[in-house]
């Protein structure tokens, strides 16, 4: 397996342990990360099971190979220069580099050279030795991209930020220098810090950053650094430069890290390659072997240090080391991988050594090989990423100014209501409006305004069970859930609460205001069955409680039987709509808020009917779900939309949203396989919009079936994100396209400021996850500047565009692809323009287009 390891001439280090005979090779197998040694002709003589894994092929398939036959041209060409380096210097090399084989990620990867001898060779071989860093590189990426993640790192991490202007010239730099040092942080501006590199260090460190400066790469170098006790500690400074869209640099940001320990095990590394034991030394991992009793018969370096002060030495079982893992899981895993003779993975929280490790238990001829990592950073990671979800989940969900349920969260109480009580027990919703509210705010201002929505939601909160909830889903609006209503005469005596509260006098600075309020009610089930239905009804029950003046409560009292026909009469014209072709699509922009360049157009469903005229989707999509409509009217809009795709310029794209009825079974695939062919149309060019909705159930065939999807080559995309339970965790179980932020928060922009928060922290996490965004429902040239300046990727609403007839589509894709981004965001280079006159292309389009909504 791997080949015969060549003898080395060197013997072991003599302050290590001896090993058993045959422990170094078995030690070399067994080792987690991938080794390889090859000769100066680039074919490989030795590989580990590790190195056989990384390069999915077998060992056999890999000894006696050469880089030009396992790689391509030009990687193997690369390979080859760098391994000429280290050969002809005789020096230790070290490289980060993305790699990827056929079908699987890519992952990042650092990768060591070290030219090694062996007993009877004329020539060195070359000893490769490969770390994944993958998930380290993410975690980092992911950090940066958060400012509260980055004034933390500043605080407690021990790295030293600092930035230079595009000449190289430094401009800031982390109060730790100081610390560090001894020299203040102002002293070392411009290039005063050089006066703190070794001076047989300099030289180098100004060639490497005159040549980043200059090309504008990015540097990553090592030095020695003096340090306030004139002693010197090896340093490595990373930085990266930021540019704007002309590719002038506009800033270098970059960070000092303190890698004296590992320079000092790399060089230890160098001094020692050609012997095997220096490698397991040089690991970050902790290393023991244990015989069949679990007595220590070798340990490293690292497990060494971890170990100290608890007298490990050679011959001690491992529980007189650690008597409290005795009983626990340690001792399960380590009985399973001797039982078993299968390797086993896991992750452990070791409270004595305050860390988190990753353990490797590898069964051997003499007992078991184990390796420690240290995991504790990445858990750490984990942990704070998972604790900023929920609570920009719990922002997402609760009214900023009273604290109280949004209209999302109420939604979502409403459905639970619904689905607990069945088709046999009362449950109410009470429609809330203020009387006089405007009055307040236009006399005190709108934070007096503020001031009584809070004191409002308060005595609500009073009237209400614990089982109830109240929440506020509009500016003076307000909704009750009462659940487990026993008749109608309990939802009453409710209302009548309710509207004693609102009618006592708010304190607003001292002085006593009174407003009062109005109540609609609708009770389930017999006036609605679901959240629209019943807010339709509980609004019409509000609409009459005004008409009579204030402080006055109404139940909803329309005429089920006609509600019924009139329903069942929508059901059968559905049927007959999609034959008689009375359905069509519309189509909304979708504009590139960084060129102003159309990119896409959103497929949005309408039905014309005979007689009255053209119908919203919120009035037949819930009929076309009930009666199974939806997947051949779902089918329908996909071939129609990729029919219409064909007639526009290849760089735009259409996107669909699906019905979660549509993901039952598999025809959904077939059904988008269909329609781009018919169309013969890119499959690329096709973007599927997704609620969350889709995941709620059967999440595993579902994301099953996405995958599938993905497969043809389709792009999938998070619509109205943020609008429900668990759209964070979706984002980390499937690699979405694009996400596209629910139009609530950008409507919010102006009344909100939690809002601008939202905002931010979905884009923030749509780099983290190298996901475009797309905001919805920018209305106002002020939200255009908003979600322009917080860098979203693509825009979409009235103020851009409003959904349009297939022709005029057709048009403004040929005039925007022909023609450029002429006219929509001609003026933003000096700002964005503040009034319709300035999009002359977008007066047009507003003009021309359907005043239907998006739905």
């Amino acid at each position: 397996m791997g080949g015969s390891l060549p003898e080395l001439k060197e013997d072991l280090r003599p302050e290590c342990p001896p090993l058993p005979t045959g422990t170094l090779e078995e030690i070399w197998r067994q080792f987690p990360e991938p080794l390889l040694l090859k000769n100066r002709r680039s074919v490989w003589l030795f590989v580990n099971p590790a190195m056989c894994q990384l390069m999915q092929r077998p060992a056999q398939e890999l000894i006696g190979r050469t880089d030009n036959e396992l790689f391509t041209a030009e990687r193997a060409a690369e390979y080859r220069a760098i391994h000429d380096q280290v050969f002809d210097r005789g020096e230790y090399r070290e490289t980060t580099e993305v790699f990827q084989m056929p079908g699987c990620d890519a992952r990042v990867l650092r990768t060591r050279k070290r030219p090694i001898w062996v007993q009877g060779s004329d020539e060195p071989l070359l000893l490769v030795w490969i770390t994944d860093i993958t998930d380290k590189h993410r975690i980092e990426q992911a950090l940066l991209e958060s400012e509260a993640h980055y004034r933390s790192a500043v605080e407690l991490s021990p790295e030293i930020p600092w930035t230079a202007d595009p000449t190289g010239w430094i401009t800031e730099a982390g109060p730790r220098w100081t610390e560090l040092t001894g020299m203040p942080v102002d002293d070392a501006l411009g290039d005063g810090w050089t006066r703190c590199v070794h001076p047989d260090d300099l030289p180098r460190v100004r060639e490497a950053w005159a040549e980043a400066v200059a090309t504008q790469q990015a540097v990553d170098l090592e030095y020695r650094v003096k340090l306030w006790d004139d002693t010197y500690r090896w340093h490595r400074a990373r930085a990266a430069a930021r540019t704007d869209d002309c590719g002038n640099v506009i800033r270098w940001y970059g960070t000092l890290e303190d890698v004296d320990e590992r320079k000092s095990a790399t060089m230890a590394i160098e001094a020692l390659a050609s012997r095997l034991s220096a490698v397991l030394e040089s690991t970050t991992d902790s290393v023991v072997q244990l015989d069949h009793s679990l007595r220590l018969t070798y340990f490293n370096g690292n497990a060494l240090r971890a170990m100290a002060g608890r007298n490990p030495a050679i011959g001690r079982v491992v529980w007189d080391i650690f008597p409290e893992e005795r009983d626990g899981v340690f001792a399960e895993h380590y009985r399973t991988a001797v039982t078993t003779q299968r390797p086993i993975v896991f992750e452990h929280h070791m409270k004595i050594l305050q860390a988190w490790y990753e353990v490797h238990v590898y069964p051997t001829a003499d007992g078991l090989s184990v390796f420690f990592r240290d995991i504790s950073q990445r858990k750490n990671a984990e942990h704070q990423l998972l604790a900023n979800q929920e609570a920009l989940a719990h922002t997402a969900r609760h009214d900023p100014l009273t604290g109280i349920a949004n209209r999302l969260l109420w939604r979502e109480r409403i459905e639970q209501t619904i689905t607990a009580a069945g088709t046999d027990t009362l449950a109410a919703l009470l429609y809330i409006d203020l009387d006089g509210f405007k009055g307040v705010n236009d006399a005190f201002g709108h934070y007096a305004g503020d001031v009584v929505l809070q004191q409002v939601a308060s005595r609500l909160l009073e009237c209400v069970a614990d089982a109830d909830a109240v929440a506020r889903i509009g500016g003076d609006e307000f909704v009750v859930i009462q659940e487990q209503v026993v008749d109608r005469y309990a939802v009453e005596g409710l209302a009548r609460r309710l509207v004693e509260q609102l009618s006592r006098p708010f304190e607003l600075n001292k002085a006593p205001v009174r407003l009062g309020g109005c109540i609609g009610i609708a009770l389930f089930p017999n006036d609605g069955r679901n959240a629209d239905e019943l807010l339709q009804a509980a609004d019409m029950a509000l609409y009459q409680a005004k008409a009579e003046g204030p402080g006055i409560y109404r139940f909803f009292s329309a005429d089920q039987g006609d509600r019924t026909k009139q329903r069942l009469e929508r059901k059968r014209a559905l049927h007959h709509a999609l034959a008689a072709g009375q359905l069509e699509l519309h189509y909304q922009p979708i504009y590139d808020l960084r060129s102003g360049q159309l990119r896409s157009f959103e497929a949005l469903l309408r039905w014309r009917h005979p007689t009255d005229g053209l119908v919203s989707p919120a009035d037949f999509i819930p009929l076309a779900e009930e009666t199974g409509l939806i997947v051949p009217i779902g089918n329908w809009v996909l071939s129609e939309a990729c029919r219409q795709l064909a007639r526009w310029p290849s760089g735009i794209s259409v996107g669909v949203n699906l019905s979660p009825l549509q993901f039952r079974g598999r025809e959904l695939v077939d059904a988008v396989r269909r329609a781009v062919d018919h169309a013969g149309v890119d499959v690329s060019r096709l973007e599927l919009e997704i609620t969350e909705s889709v995941l709620l159930r059967n999440d595993r065939e579902n994301l099953e079936l996405l995958r599938d999807l993905r497969g043809l080559g389709a792009r999938v995309a998070m619509d109205d994100f943020g609008t429900g339970y668990s759209s964070l965790s979706y984002l980390r179980s499937f690699p979405f396209d694009k996400i596209k932020l629910d139009r609530s928060f950008v409507s919010d922009l102006a009344t909100s400021t939690e809002a601008r928060a939202i905002l931010h922290a979905v884009r923030s996490l749509g780099a983290a996850f190298r996901v475009r965004t797309t905001a919805e429902g920018i209305e106002t040239p002020e939200q255009l500047a908003v979600v322009r300046e917080e860098g979203y990727d693509e825009g979409q609403g009235y103020l851009l565009g409003r959904p349009q007839h297939p022709d005029d589509a057709f048009a403004l894709a040929h005039s925007m692809g022909s023609a450029g981004p002429t006219g929509l965001f001609h003026e933003l280079g000096c700002g964005v323009p503040t009034s319709p006159e300035a999009y002359p292309r977008l007066a047009n389009t507003c003009a021309s287009g359907n005043p239907n909504t998006r739905d």
